[in-house]
């Protein structure tokens, strides 16, 4: 069995979904998390890729860099019409960055550890020094494992397969060191 690996830096390749007005370049609102395939091909939920937005505005992905961020417009996006699911292209995403590579087959192991990152900690509207409001982007790791794997209908159109997993309480400074989607790392 081969190790498949996990990305060197997570943030770059599991990243926020945000509206941008693109002539600002101005981030509105945090509608979500996606997570590269490929060097400019994205896959979230369709709730996510799908939202209706204000006029003027744009869907972006957001690159997190050390000193700072960039946006970059989401196009030719695709809505699965039965689940919960979009692709989408991402305009001028940089190159050489990792990509998750999806299992070809559905079988789970529990006990098997996970990492996940999400970014439910972001604040919106926090005040800058030119008076201005941005949004403060903030990620979230968990590391644990699957233990438990499910069918459930429960608002959901289809059946839909679900995972519960456990994540050990960390400190501070270990929840630093971790890195929604799941990557597992998986053998053949």
């Amino acid at each position: 069995m081969t190790a498949v690996p996990l990305p060197r830096e997570p943030t770059k390749t599991i990243v926020p979904i945000v509206s941008i007005n693109p002539e600002t370049g101005l981030a509105h609102e945090l509608w979500g998390t996606a997570f590269f395939l490929g060097p400019t091909l994205l896959m979230s939920a369709k709730h996510v890729l799908g939202v209706e937005l204000p006029e003027g505005l744009r869907l972006a992905a957001v690159f997190l860099e050390t000193d700072g961020l960039s946006a970059f417009t989401i196009d030719r996006i695709y809505l699965d019409p039965d689940f919960d699911v979009g692709i989408a292209e991402v305009n001028g995403w940089p190159p050489d960055q990792d990509c998750l590579t999806l299992a070809n087959h559905d079988e789970l192991h529990i006990n098997r550890g996970v990492l996940t990152v999400e970014y439910s900690p972001t604040t919106q509207h926090v005040p800058m020094p030119d008076g201005r409001r941005a949004m403060e982007l903030s990620a979230n790791r968990h590391q644990g494992h699957i233990v438990r794997d499910y069918v459930s209908d429960f608002g959901h159109e289809h059946p839909t397969a679900c995972i519960d997993l456990s994540f050990a309480a960390f400190d501070e400074q270990a929840a630093l060191r971790l890195s929604t989607p799941i990557m597992e790392k998986c053998w053949d």
